[in-house]
């Protein structure tokens, strides 16, 4: 697979340090990007506001066990 590098950084080939520039090209056995992990998960849309609303889910659920339980007392 050939992949672009997008930004600077320091490879090991054969023993020897290669520095890899932004946008050099380069071919990379698949199983190598795999099991890296260097491809990025995809990034959920809106996962700010999805988090804060589960937050305030949390948050309602407590005030009202929190309530319930000076009813009863």
């Amino acid at each position: 697979m050939i992949v672009e590098a997008l930004e600077d950084f320091e490879d090991t080939v054969n023993n020897e340090r290669i520095h890899v520039k932004t946008g050099e090209k380069r071919i990379v056995p698949i199983e190598n990007i795999y099991k890296k992990k260097t491809l990025p998960p995809m990034v959920r849309e809106h996962a700010y506001e999805l988090h804060m609303e589960k937050e305030l889910e949390r948050f309602v659920a407590k005030k009202e066990a929190k309530d319930a339980k000076a009813k009863d007392i």
